[in-house]
């Protein structure tokens, strides 16, 4: 009997360990059952950079009870505090990309405990163009791509040139790698220099979305509006259009007169941008300026003013209505000159009428010229430096105003 006894308590023993821990034992490796630590998972693109965009990460644990879900902040991370130690289940969703679940074992740590997620992004239908092979993301690479990234968002652009070139050499094929010194460049306003990274990127990955934003942002910059065209339409075909995309076509088609493709994109990019948007209904309000839908174009204005009253956008869509009522004006005084070149000759005790010169139909746009003119008048350029910047390295998100 004491025999049997003692075999019941040996085999009893293996499957209370894991249901049933004693105080102070943990869920794996005799971890402190108690233990409690600060967990941030970063969610990356292959290639390491930011993901375009927010990300939803759910963290759960059968053992500990735990089903938690945060988005992703600024840096592409989701902070979940006072998580247990031992093993839990990640899961990554964001728009574009293909979601990702995979098990992660958090380990005890004095401050906080660092999980990378990486994500792929989702093919657009019937593309043929297949994405390069993932890149092996070894820590150290994976630091200097964070340090870089750090670097930048803090202006400190020589030091960050230290570390994306110490990156890209470890991997020359990296895609995202050739994409990021570009933006490094572009950041600095060196665009001839900032030209050659995308162009490198898309010759590693024709479909690399953020490489043809960025190049096409480059080629309107540099007047050439039909070939940034062409780039948008490449980077739409490959998944869609965020509104930053739809806003640089509507730039793009309004500069080479395309006025009807202009204000689809236009309308399209401050649908879906809503209050990151803003500067896109002001162009909006000036291409149906330039159709002479001039009802249409102060209720654009109005729009920006009413509903985003602090925007700096606001102050150009005053500045907008106060021209087109100037131009009311003038074409008021043209039709008064008209009317009194047709009327009678004037008798000798009249005064002949005062003959106006009309100011032409296009004033409220700007003089066309090249590059950041033309259609854009006062707010081309300022814009498009509105939306990216150092603090915002990840410009398909913006922001949106958004690496």
């Amino acid at each position: 009997m004491l025999l049997t006894l003692l075999c019941g308590l040996v085999c009893g023993s293996a499957p209370a360990q894991r249901t049933s821990q004693p105080q102070g034992a943990g869920s794996g490796g005799g971890l402190p059952a108690d233990l409690r630590v600060t967990v941030v998972v970063s969610v990356r693109e292959n290639g390491g950079t930011p993901i375009q965009g927010n990300a939803f990460v759910k963290l759960s644990s059968d053992f500990s009870s735990v089903h938690l879900t945060a988005p992703t902040q600024d840096g592409g991370a989701a902070t979940f505090p006072s998580i247990r130690a031992g093993e839990c289940q990640l899961e990554v969703s964001s728009a574009g990309y293909r979601t990702t679940c995979e098990p992660a074992t958090i380990m005890p740590n004095y401050s906080s405990f660092n999980v990378y997620v990486y994500l792929s992004p989702e093919s657009a239908p019937g593309s043929a163009t297949v994405a390069p092979g993932k890149t092996t993301m070894t820590p150290l690479l994976q630091s200097e791509i964070d340090k870089g990234l750090d670097k930048m968002r803090h202006q400190q652009f020589e030091a960050a040139r230290v570390h994306s070139d110490k990156a890209a050499k470890m991997a020359p094929g990296n895609p995202d790698l050739q994409y990021l010194c570009g933006m490094l460049e572009y950041y600095q306003q060196h665009y001839d220099l900032a030209r050659t990274k995308p162009e490198a990127a898309i010759a590693i990955y024709p479909s690399h979305e953020r490489a043809l934003v960025t190049l096409a942002e480059i080629q309107l910059r540099s007047g050439q509006a039909s070939l940034a065209a062409q780039t948008l339409e490449k980077a739409y075909l490959v998944n869609g259009a965020d509104w930053h995309t739809h806003y640089l076509l509507a730039f793009a088609y309004a500069e080479e007169k395309e006025l009807d493709k202009a204000q689809t994109h236009a309308q399209r990019a401050a649908d879906l941008g809503k209050e990151h948007g803003v500067p896109a209904r002001v162009l909006l309000g000036r291409i149906l300026a330039s159709q002479n839908k001039i009802p249409a174009a102060k209720a654009a204005f109005n729009v920006v003013i009413r509903d985003f009253p602090n925007d700096a956008a606001a102050k150009d869509a005053k500045a907008a209505l106060v021209a087109l009522d100037k131009l009311a004006v003038v074409a008021t005084a043209a039709a008064s000159t008209t009317r009194a070149v047709i009327a009678p000759p004037p008798t000798i005790d009249s005064p002949p009428a005062a003959h106006s010169r009309s100011s032409g139909g296009n004033s409220t746009l700007g003089t066309p010229r090249r590059g950041c003119q033309g259609i854009r008048g006062r707010i081309g350029c300022q814009l498009l430096d509105r939306r990216v910047g150092p603090e915002n390295p990840n410009p398909h998100h913006e922001a949106n105003g958004q690496l």
